[in-house]
C-alpha cells in the first residue's frame, strides 16, 4: 500500500491502525471538548464526566477537558491535522502541529489572552493558574 501517488514508501498495516486511532481520538477530543462547552451553557446543571461543572470566577467552565487545559480543543485539531497530513505522504507533519501550536501561543495567543484577561478579569487569572495547560496536556 502507498501513502500517496508516486510515493516508494510502504505503508504497513500496523501504521494504518495507529494513524486510524490517532485521527479519532483526535476528533473525539476536539468535538468532545467543544460539546462541553455547548452543553454546559444549555444544560448548567447536567454533570460533566459524572460529576457537578465547575466554574472559576462564576464563568469560566474549568470541568472535564477545559479543566485540562484552556485551548484543549486546539490538542484534537492539531491530531487530525497530522493525521491528514500523514495520509497524503507529509513525511513531516510537525510543521502542521507547530503552525497551529505557534498561533495559539503567539501573537494570537497572546491577543486571545488579553481578551479574555480584559473580558473575565481577575477570574481569568484564576482559570490560567487552575488549567495551565494551554494545548498539550502536561506539556504546554
Amino acid at each position: 500500500m502507498l501513502v500517496a501517488r508516486g510515493s516508494d514508501r510502504a505503508v504497513r498495516a500496523w501504521q494504518w491502525l495507529a494513524l486510524t486511532l490517532l485521527c479519532i481520538v483526535s476528533m473525539w477530543v476536539f468535538r468532545e471538548a467543544n460539546w462541553q462547552k455547548e452543553r454546559y451553557k444549555r444544560h448548567p446543571e447536567k454533570p460533566i464526566w459524572g460529576r457537578p461543572p465547575v466554574l472559576v470566577g462564576g464563568r469560566l467552565l474549568a470541568s472535564g477537558f477545559w479543566g485540562i487545559g484552556r485551548k484543549i480543543n486546539y490538542t484534537g485539531e492539531i491530531g487530525v491535522y497530522i493525521c491528514f497530513a500523514l495520509t497524503t505522504g507529509l513525511v513531516s507533519p510537525c510543521l502542521l502541529a507547530a503552525a497551529r501550536a505557534h498561533r495559539a501561543a503567539r501573537p494570537a495567543g497572546a491577543r486571545d489572552d488579553k481578551k479574555c484577561a480584559a473580558k473575565y478579569g481577575d477570574a481569568w487569572k484564576a482559570y490560567c493558574e487552575r488549567t495551565r495547560f494551554r494545548i498539550v496536556p502536561f506539556v504546554y
